[in-house]
């Protein structure tokens, strides 16, 4: 006598299903720690070096000082959200996705100029430009992580 095996009812069991819907969180939560780290290292090295982190914001705050916390929530906050918007548009299109991540990632590489043009000292003003490209390329992988899956 024969024996069958049953037929698979699903691709994937349910545990596979919800780790794999977990994986761009995951990748996400990974590189928003990796570049807020690699962006305090950065800073650690303007210090380290003498430089100040001071930039002339306005002429109402000719001297905003750059303190290590501002280097933490401003490395990890727009990537978080950059991601999370790009992933509620990726339920709709996912040309809105491409699009929206396109966007951010430019707007991110080009925010860069602002530390470059504002800087009173160089050093400090090429590191936090690194710091801005490194957010940047944080949110452009977790972007596409995110929407990958959609």
């Amino acid at each position: 006598m024969p024996t069958t095996t049953p037929a698979p009812t699903s691709a994937t069991t349910p545990v596979e299903a919800s780790i794999a819907r977990s994986r761009p969180i995951a990748t996400t939560a990974l590189l928003v720690a990796l570049a807020t780290a690699a962006n305090c290292a950065l800073y650690g090295v303007g210090v380290l070096a003498g430089g100040e982190f001071v930039l002339h914001q306005s002429d109402e705050n000719p001297r905003h000082v750059v303190p290590p916390y501002d280097v933490v929530w401003k490395s990890a906050l727009p990537v978080v959200l950059g991601v999370a918007v790009t992933a509620l548009i990726a339920r709709w299109t996912r040309r809105g996705a491409l699009i929206t991540t396109i966007a951010f990632t430019a707007v991110g590489v080009a925010s860069a100029l602002g530390p470059l043009l504002k800087s009173y000292d160089a050093l400090p003003g090429v590191l936090l430009a690194a710091m801005h490209v490194t957010s940047s390329a944080a949110y452009l992988v977790s972007s596409i992580a995110v929407t990958r899956r959609r």
